[in-house]
């Protein structure tokens, strides 16, 4: 018996001492987060690679693969488009460990702005995705696709001619071509767009520079391809779902990548990808080492790209529509004709541009974009009292300070009933003077939802201008309760919105607010239905300044 006692007690010492052992090999971690002692790897990515990157970020954490001194390597990632990440750096944001942008051009960017060197050059290519013209295949077929090859500028003549358009379209697609990019100070692909006109304009050129963006030609092809776009995006996936979700009728296509097309899903019709004939870019998301890291860290930064460029990684790269980089992974579905994409195109690729011509292209498109007509109707009823009225007050001031100086702005508020806090006014010399009336709005009184809508509608049906983008967001946060004229949306309601001309974003402000209604007039008018509160509605009046081209990002 006390041999089997001796034999229990050795055992447990083994025990304990095998549990003590297996505990120093891995620090304790709080649930779903790194190891105490982990080495932590920010990286920054473009958001047309968030699928992918969550994937692979998740799988490398899982491995534990450690650092040369035997701490585990902890990736975390966060998705945001180059422009937006250089404004954010140039900030005083936090640096990343490893920085993967659309374009090598970017890594200069920053490096030209900062005056130094704080992204190491030899950036590895970790996949490839080109550019393209994401089209209804009803509408790519009318216009002769795939028999006939489309460009660029073909965009641009259609939108520039609405008897061309009608004459492909049969006049079933609505008016006129409508298309839809991001917005060049915030995406990747949105400067690659005005860059693939500039190079589509000067028909064969190798390179741009900021001259060729002061030829005539150029600028008025940038202005026709401008004149169609219905209104920015903030990154390709955005763009894409709204494609999705509101149909053929809602957009005739938009410039997306030729990941975002192969990943729509199964749907009829299908969004096919047109690779201009002029040209086009590809994506090859070059990833950058900061500079001036210690060595283990740097070390770290190379064995996680290591792993983004190997087999299993790239095939994951493969399954959300990127090209793999790797040799051993040959392309192959989804990137076929299944799902709209051609894996032999593009045929010609253009060279990625200096980094000065980035700035010099804001320029050119904020010169060249449709002037914007806006107006903003804002709830003052009673129920805005407090916090919710002063976030309204900061997040419009905002929105005017990046309006355009061409731009011009009417300001409707309403309570018991609609009133006009500023006329229409052209922005230009009158920025301040707008912010300070908006300084003064107080809330109080009913909410008179709908005859407020409507007296917006016909007052922005007065200043219409032919060549501008007419819009109007309203932005209420309760039940219409004191209309007089309208007690509800009727059809004599809906026909004076219509009859303004102009696409009515709504943004449903807290529970109470009537987001049926507001989702409707958004959807009829080819607007886009918002719901937010004190703690979002920032955000959406930046996401609605950036749909309208609003001074926001690189080059602002």
């Amino acid at each position: 018996m006390a041999n089997y006692q001796h034999l229990n007690r050795l055992l447990l010492i083994v025990l304990i001492g095998l549990l003590f052992l297996s505990g120093c090999d891995a620090a304790p971690r709080a649930e779903g987060g790194p190891p105490s002692n982990a080495l932590i790897v920010s990286w920054v990515y473009p958001t047309s690679l968030i699928g992918w990157a969550e994937e692979s970020i998740a799988d490398f954490n899982h491995q534990q693969i450690k650092t040369q001194d035997g701490r585990p390597i902890w990736v975390q990632g966060a998705a945001t488009d180059a422009g937006q990440a250089v404004s954010a750096m140039l900030g005083g944001g936090e640096l990343p460990a490893l920085w993967t942008t659309a374009q090598p051009y970017w890594r200069d960017v920053l490096n030209q702005q900062v005056g130094s060197e704080v992204f190491l050059p030899n950036c590895p290519e970790i996949a490839q995705t080109p550019l393209v013209i994401g089209m209804w295949e009803p509408i790519a077929r009318a216009l002769g696709w795939p028999a006939r090859t489309l460009g660029w500028l073909d965009i641009g003549s259609l939108a520039a001619d609405p008897s061309a358009w009608a004459y492909y379209s049969g006049g079933e697609w609505g008016d006129t071509l409508r298309i839809s990019h991001t917005h060049p100070g915030l995406s990747d692909s949105g400067v690659e767009t005005l860059q693939a006109l500039i190079y589509a304009a000067e028909r064969g050129s190798d390179s741009i520079t900021t001259a060729n963006i002061e030829n005539p030609v150029v600028r008025a092809s940038v202005g026709a391809f401008e004149g169609a776009v219905a209104w920015f995006s903030t990154n390709t996936a955005q763009l894409r779902d709204r494609l999705v979700s509101r149909g053929i009728d809602y957009l005739s296509g938009g410039v997306l990548y030729e990941s975002d097309v192969v990943m729509q899903g199964e749907r009829d019709p299908l969004l096919v990808a047109i690779y201009p004939y002029e040209g086009t870019f590809v994506a090859t998301f070059p990833s950058c080492v900061r500079a001036s890291m210690d060595e283990t860290t740097t070390g770290a930064v190379e064995t996680f790209l290591a792993y983004l460029r190997d087999v299993p990684a790239q095939q994951r790269a493969l399954a959300h529509g990127l090209r793999p980089v790797n040799q051993d992974v040959p392309v192959a579905s989804p990137i076929d004709a299944a799902h709209g994409a051609d894996p032999a195109q593009p045929t010609r690729i253009f060279a990625p541009p200096p980094a000065d011509t980035v700035l010099a292209i804001q320029d050119l498109w904020q010169s060249q974009r449709q002037n914007v007509n806006m107006t903003l109707v804002l709830d003052v009823s009673g129920s805005m009292e407090g916090q919710k009225i002063e976030q309204v007050r900061l997040s419009a001031n905002e929105f005017v300070q990046q309006m355009g100086d061409n731009d011009r702005l009417t300001v409707i508020l309403f309570d018991d009933a609609p009133r006009i806090l500023v006329p229409n006014t052209l922005i230009q010399g009158n920025r301040q003077r707008i912010i300070n009336q908006i300084n003064t709005i107080t809330a109080g009184g009913g909410t008179s939802l709908y005859d407020s809508i409507v007296a917006a509608a016909e007052d922005l049906a007065k200043h219409r201008h032919e060549g501008e983008v007419n819009a109007m967001v309203v932005l209420s946060d309760g039940q219409d309760n004191v209309s007089r004229r309208f007690v509800s949306p009727n059809a004599a309601f809906s026909a004076i919105v219509l009859q303004s001309g102009a696409s009515v974003h709504t943004i449903a402000y807290g529970a109470d607010a009537d987001r049926n209604v507001l989702r409707n007039i958004a959807l009829a008018t080819n607007g886009i239905a918002y719901e937010g509160d004190v703690a979002t509605i920032n955000d959406i009046y930046a996401e609605i300044s950036a749909a309208f081209g609003g001074s926001a990002g690189i080059g602002r």
